[in-house]
Formats: C-alpha cells, sequence, structure tokens
C-alpha cells in the first residue's frame, strides 16, 4: 500500500537548515526511497503520538518516563510564561502541520509538537527524544521556520520557540523572536525555498546527516572519500580538521550506505556480486529484572538476593533517575546525592576517560 506524503513532496521544517545551506539538496533527493526505520527512530514516533494525545499507543518504562518528563518540563515552562502574563488562557495547538504559501500556492510546511499562544505571543515546543545533541534553540533553523509558520498563521509577532529534551543535561534550550526577527527569517526562507527549485549548488556540511541522496552526492562522497586518501603527512592540518568536522555525516554516509546495499540485495540476492545478506545473530534481552528475580526465588529460594544483584548492573543515569523519583528532587540533587552516598559507603568507581579532541 503506498503510504501519502502529508508533505505533497515538498521542502518542509525538518530539512530547512539543509535548504537554507545547500539548495541544491533538495532536487538531488527527489525520487530517493526513505531509508528503514531504527528502532530510535520508531521509539520517537510512539512517544511523539502519545504526547500528540493517542493514548493507546503502546510504551515501554522508559518511553513512559519521557513522556513524563516532556510534560514536566512543558508544565513549567508554560506557567512561567503564565506567571509574567504572557500566557493567559493560552490555546494549545498540538501535532498540526501549517503550510507556507506562495501567490496562493503552497511552497513549504512544518509540524510542531506544541504550540501554546494567548493574543500576539506563542510558545512554540520541539520535543527530542534522543540523547545525541541537537542544535540549540536559537541556531536551529527547524526551530525558526516553525516560529515562522507559526507567526503567519495565528498572527504572532513574538514566539518563545523550546527544544525539551529531557536525557540532555539541561533538558531544555530557549529563543525569543521578535516581529522583526520573523520578519527578516520568513523572507530569508522564501528566498531559499526559491532556489531549492533551480539551483544546483550543492555544499556538503553538518546539515548532510539526515540527507537521503548522500550515497549520490558528488560534494558528499568527495568530502567522505577523502578519508580513503589519507597516508600520514598527506593532509594539510587544516585539511584533517575539515575532515574532523565532517565525522558524523561520514559516519552517517557509510551507514545509510549499508542500508542501501541491504536494500538492494532484498530486492534481488544475485545484484552484487561478492556480497550477500546473512541473517542476523539471534539476541535475547531480560525484558523485566522484577520477574526474573521471581523465578530464581521460586526456584532456588530467597536466600540469594546478594548473589542476584552482583549479576545486575544500573548505570548511572537510572540510579540519578531513581534517586530523583523517590527523593523528589531536581537532577542536580539526585547528582550530588550519588556522589555523597557512593563516596562515603563505597559502591561508587571514578575515573577519567581518554583524551578527546575539541575544537577552539
Amino acid at each position: 500500500m503506498q503510504t501519502i506524503d502529508e508533505r505533497l513532496n515538498l521542502p518542509s521544517a525538518s530539512s530547512a537548515e539543509r535548504l537554507v545551506n545547500c539548495p541544491g539538496s533538495w532536487a538531488l533527493e527527489q525520487g530517493i526511497k526513505e531509508l528503514d526505520q531504527t528502532e530510535d527512530a520508531a521509539s520517537g514516533d510512539r512517544v511523539h503520538a502519545f504526547l500528540a494525545g493517542d493514548k493507546h499507543v503502546p510504551l515501554d518504562d522508559q518511553e513512559q518516563e519521557m513522556v513524563n518528563q516532556c510534560e514536566r518540563i512543558t508544565g513549567k515552562l508554560v506557567d512561567a510564561y503564565k506567571a509574567i502574563g504572557k500566557l493567559t488562557d493560552p490555546v494549545c495547538v498540538s501535532e498540526k502541520r501549517v503550510w507556507l504559501f506562495n501567490a496562493g500556492k503552497k511552497v513549504f510546511s512544518g509540524r510542531w509538537d506544541r504550540l501554546y499562544y494567548s493574543g500576539t505571543f506563542g510558545l512554540l515546543i520541539d520535543y527530542k527524544t534522543g540523547r545525541n545533541d541537537v542544535a540549540e534553540a536559537d541556531r536551529n533553523w527547524q526551530l525558526l521556520s516553525l516560529a515562522v509558520l507559526a507567526s503567519e498563521a495565528y498572527d504572532l509577532n513574538h514566539v518563545i520557540v523550546a527544544i525539551v529534551q529531557p536525557w540532555s543535561k539541561g533538558q531544555f534550550t530557549l529563543a525569543e523572536y521578535e516581529a522583526s526577527d520573523l520578519i527578516k527569517a520568513s523572507s530569508q526562507l522564501r528566498t531559499a525555498i526559491a532556489k531549492a527549485q533551480t539551483s544546483q549548488e550543492r555544499r556538503p556540511g553538518k546539515w548532510c546527516e539526515w540527507c537521503k541522496a548522500k550515497t549520490k552526492c558528488a560534494e558528499f562522497q568527495g568530502n567522505a572519500l577523502a578519508v580513503t586518501f589519507y597516508q600520514q603527512g598527506a593532509l594539510t592540518n587544516q585539511a584533517i580538521l575539515r575532515l574532523l568536522d565532517a565525522k558524523s555525516q561520514i559516519n552517517k554516509f557509510y551507514k545509510d550506505l549499508e542500508s542501501e546495499l541491504k536494500r538492494r540485495l532484498k530486492e534481488d540476492p544475485n545484484a552484487i556480486p561478492g556480497l550477500r545478506l546473512k541473517p542476523g545473530a539471534k539476541t535475547r534481552e531480560i525484558t523485566s529484572v522484577k520477574e526474573f528475580w521471581k523465578t530464581v526465588s521460586e526456584q532456588f529460594g530467597p536466600d540469594h538476593a546478594e548473589k542476584f544483584m552482583s549479576a545486575c548492573e544500573i548505570g548511572i543515569g537510572n540510579a540519578e533517575a531513581l534517586i530523583k523519583e523517590l527523593e523528589c528532587c531536581s537532577w542536580e540533587q539526585a547528582t550530588w546525592l550519588l556522589n555523597q552516598w557512593g563516596k562515603s559507603f563505597g559502591w561508587l568507581a571514578e575515573g577519567q576517560k581518554a583524551e578527546q579532541l575539541e575544537r577552539v
């Protein structure tokens, strides 16, 4: 069954940064199938669907905790802007796709997670469910384009955008756009949309990460394949730094390349001489530590709790989350308590990771 693209095969906010910086990428992507969805992406979709109001979506414990944290942070943000009089009996609009028009024709769209607005003020929230860093709100073209869409759809002249990412250290970042900022961004966005219709200009950069055309983009591949020509002393310091900056995009390119090879071999097992798909290794996972202990205690008696605990591991993040919940405290307080208790009772080991390269 063919799915309908709700974006109508037109540019959208999720690719706004790439549209602005690499206008030729949009045309190059046309006709390329979406890559297979990862489990992390599927988990994020379930969380977003639940937050949008579909309470029948089945969530595991970690996903439910993500939902709870998103709602908690959202509540704090909304209450903060109510307290200063910016949001008075706000209207909430969830998961709505809004369009940008040019001469009456749809040219660009975006869909936010939550928009709370009152009068000419809006608070726009985007949930990120992953653990990887994303561009902060004040440097995020996706959020800026959503702010433009919200301002034009609801006649807003002051929009706060928030990226809520519970698993990141800060948990959320904010950016503020007033009328002049929104007018300027709208002009830049419309210029980029128009340029994408005709331009073949392509510039590789961090925006390549989610581009479907990486596997056939000469500019990106020239960046990525430069690695294969590396010989000690053959590259200048600046060339090495450029490759270092492109590390995440290069890694993503090879992952996408592998996905493309798998897709071709699934369609035709003999498509690529010398390469075949072999079955993945079988995996096993204990899905409930509680039920496992129940089984152990029933089979061997309840006197083996110490051996059972020595067979279990708990990560620092989960330990801090448990303390936070039981102590009803902030993440910072939970971290402090974990450190104090761990040092006092001797069950927290501290170490030092290897040196990391950092741009200055």
